[in-house]
């Protein structure tokens, strides 16, 4: 069986949880014997592809290098990569269609072959006031579900959440594949001088990420021990209106914007107090294994997918508590036998997931349909 994978997620995603779940597959379908593949992608900077052995090419690493991706050719070079799936679905040399993503070009050239689609999470369709100018990505979405022969979610949560939305997609051709972690506890160095004591935040902390009602609950506990701080890892640095709520709270000395890179990331989880994620929704929440992988104890939102991936495994609060948040964060920071608790009960849940099973699934998934 031949598979093809399109560029749509290498073409624009540098890293994250999307490219980072199809380079595991591409990896792992890679070393099955039985089993052929082909990524139709001139170009992509994707460190995730660097990570599997893929795209280390001369040619690949000039169009990828910054003064090529920030100029005004880099649309042309994306184009490039489009020109390619066409030409490979044109001419039909494969089983089973792979989109990365949601845009429909392919459907004009796809003929009577199979495509197997993910689903990651229905955040616009659910929450569409936090985010403007997605019909268009919303209406392509639906209609690759409709169309698909199979579709993957990364969470039972998903799968009934579009069948909420879609009463009328056929439940049996949605399956669930969990995803994984990659975090590993490697030799390295921190490029910041860490406090001894701190809470710790990942990713983008807009919109629906709930981060303000996170920083509004964690308030109280900040002004009571000024040797506490809040660490934030990833996204944008602070924007006026974050320090101006920061100085209002008289907190604004206790917080910190870190942009982490991968290696990093183990010893940033495992030297916090804990690891707070008070998002509204996930699709599923890569970075709750991350944490529980690296020996951190873990707080969520009692919403969406987090019960699924993190079972008895974390302490949960309403995302509309900011009381009951503050007092779930004080049970983790200043209990110790209960941070030791759930520190174990993590390191037994993520044993749970690996890439490996979530790839032998894909493959399972994308034979069925062949």
């Amino acid at each position: 069986m031949k598979i093809l994978f399109d560029h749509q997620i290498f073409t624009w995603q540098k890293q994250g949880g999307i490219s980072r779940y199809f380079a595991e597959i591409i990896y792992h379908v890679s070393l099955k014997k039985n089993l052929k593949y082909e990524l139709s992608l001139l170009n992509s900077n994707n460190i995730h592809l660097l990570e599997i052995g893929l795209k280390k090419n001369i040619f690949n690493r000039v169009l990828s290098h910054p003064r090529i991706t920030r100029s005004r050719f880099k649309k042309y070079i994306d184009k490039f990569n489009l020109y390619r799936t066409v030409k490979a679905l044109k001419k039909q040399d494969f089983d089973v269609f792979v989109p990365t993503y949601f845009d429909t070009y392919f459907l004009d050239y796809i003929g009577k072959k199979p495509f197997v689609l993910t689903v990651y999470d229905m955040i616009h369709e659910l929450y569409p006031s936090y985010f403007t100018g997605v019909d268009n990505f919303i209406e392509q979405k639906k209609e690759l579900i409709f169309k698909a022969n199979k579709v993957i979610t990364i969470s039972e949560n998903t799968k009934k959440d579009i069948l909420n939305i879609y009463p009328n997609v056929d439940e049996k051709k949605i399956e669930v594949v969990y995803l994984s972690h990659s975090i590993k506890n490697t030799e390295t160095t921190i490029n910041i001088i860490l406090p001894e004591k701190y809470i710790l935040f990942v990713g983008e902390r807009g919109a629906y990420k709930n981060f303000e009602f996170f920083i509004k609950s964690a308030a109280n506990i900040l002004n009571n021990d000024k040797e506490l701080f809040v660490l934030c890892v990833g996204g944008r640095s602070f924007l006026d209106t974050e320090k101006t709520l920061f100085e209002s709270l008289n907190i604004q000395n206790q917080l910190i914007q870190y942009a982490a890179s991968d290696n990093e990331l183990y010893l940033l989880y495992n030297r916090a107090l804990v690891f707070i994620f008070p998002s509204l929704y996930e699709g599923f929440g890569i970075p709750v294994l991350e944490a529980m992988a690296s020996s951190c104890p873990v707080i969520l939102t009692n919403a969406s997918s987090f019960p699924e991936v993190a079972s008895d495994a974390a302490l949960y609060f309403s995302a509309d508590n900011n009381l009951e948040l503050e007092v779930r964060i004080k049970e983790l920071i200043y209990n110790e036998q209960k941070r030791v608790s759930y520190i174990e009960k993590g390191l037994k849940n993520v044993k749970r997931f690996s890439w490996e099973k979530t790839a032998d699934n894909c493959i399972e998934i994308f034979k069925s349909v062949v």
